[in-house]
């Protein structure tokens, strides 16, 4: 009896160790089942933030699979050359390999998009350069036009004897700039240098006796020629006219002052404060001018860093009347240049105008050189 419990007992212990394993094998099973479990949730969820990156989910992708986040795997391939299907690590590594690719692909997308952009923004630059350029040339052009215009016009009145102030002001440098230029010796200098007088007068004495309508006139076409010089010129005689207005506009208000109605001892005030400046500047060279415009300019700054006892306006009025004489000054060095120039030209053009008339007259003689031979010869024969 005690033979047979010892029998069993070993049975019960084989049947008991056996029942162990099977559950460690069972409980091991589960474990990795709930472990690849894990593992294809994680990486499921690892797809789907990767597609979610590129735009796409199970929901939403242009391709209508409600799968896309889970690895595909052509067992059919595998079948057909005999290998094992790859593993979900294997299968991770491909997607992620695949995903890097579209990544990159995209980045080169958007780099290409770019440079095509940065292009057409170079080309668009580049032609509203062009247009700018093209603008500017038309623009010159248009203001050269003008000033051209505006000296055939005044030819025209010089050549028809009804010169306007202007006309009178622009004819000496109407007669330079025609023989001075680069292309050959202008028609209006070819015709008219003969027959018109050249304007001896002083610029700023041809204004001193107009009228305040001739001078508002003479105003405005002074700023014409001022301004299409500048443009149009490249500013050859743009000093001239830029004096010239200083003058002129001085001229009015001088002119406006003494016009002025109602005249009162203020007004006789003002004329013997013309007097005394008039006497303080006359006789003074283009230094001494300087000098005492410094002079004038350091006492008017006095006056603003609180010096008393210091008249502006009548200082203002010196400053204003020394700038008038040094422009006159420089007129008249511009005219007797000019007149030293056309004194030059009327010259050289009447030594030429001689020597074609020689040359003329000497190929007339040779032409009726061989009727007087033949009348010679026909004398004889008789």
């Amino acid at each position: 009896m005690a033979r047979s419990e010892d029998d069993r007992s070993p049975r019960r212990r084989r049947r008991h160790d056996s029942k162990k394993k099977h559950k460690k094998r069972r409980r091991h099973s589960d474990s990795d089942s709930e472990s690849d479990a894990r593992a294809e949730r994680k990486a499921r969820k690892k797809s789907s933030k990767m597609l979610a990156s590129l735009g796409y989910s199970d929901e939403t992708n242009p391709f209508g699979d409600s799968s896309l986040s889970e690895p595909f795997v052509w067992g059919k391939k595998y079948e057909d050359k005999g290998k094992e299907k790859p593993s979900a690590r294997e299968l991770k590594k491909q997607q992620i390999r695949r995903v890097d690719e579209i990544r990159k692909a995209r980045r080169r997308r958007e780099e290409r998009e770019a440079e095509k952009e940065e292009m057409e923004r170079l080309k668009s630059e580049e032609l509203r350069l062009k247009d700018a350029e093209q603008y500017e040339d038309w623009q010159q052009k248009e203001e050269e036009f003008h000033l051209k215009q505006a000296k055939v016009r005044s030819q025209l009145r010089i050549r028809a004897n009804r010169e306007k102030p202007v006309d009178l002001l622009a004819k000496n440098l109407l007669l330079v700039s025609a023989k001075s230029g680069q292309e050959d010796e202008d028609d209006f200098f070819k015709k008219e240098i003969g027959r018109i007088r050249v304007e001896h007068r002083r610029p700023h004495a041809i204004v001193e006796v107009l009228s305040m309508d001739e001078l508002r006139e003479l105003q405005g076409d002074v700023h014409t020629y001022e301004e299409l010089e500048q443009s149009g010129n490249g500013g050859h005689n743009a000093e001239f006219w830029n004096l010239m207005k200083l003058v002129c506009d001085d001229r009015i208000r001088r002119l406006k002052r003494s016009q002025s109605e109602g005249r009162s001892d203020r007004g006789a005030i003002h004329d013997s404060v013309n007097d005394t400046i008039e006497e303080m500047l006359s006789g003074k060279d283009k230094g001494a001018l300087e000098k005492l415009q410094c002079e004038v300019k350091e006492t008017i700054a006095s006056a603003s860093n609180g010096a008393t006892g210091v008249d502006v306006d009548y200082w203002e009025e010196v400053a204003q009347q020394i700038e008038v004489n040094q422009a006159r000054a420089r007129l008249i060095e511009l005219h007797e240049d000019m007149l030293t120039k056309l004194a030059d030209l009327m010259e050289e053009h009447e030594k030429r105008t001689a020597e074609e008339a020689a040359d003329r007259e000497c190929r007339e003689w040779l032409l009726h050189i061989p009727n007087n031979v033949s009348q010679a010869k026909g004398g004889q024969e008789k």
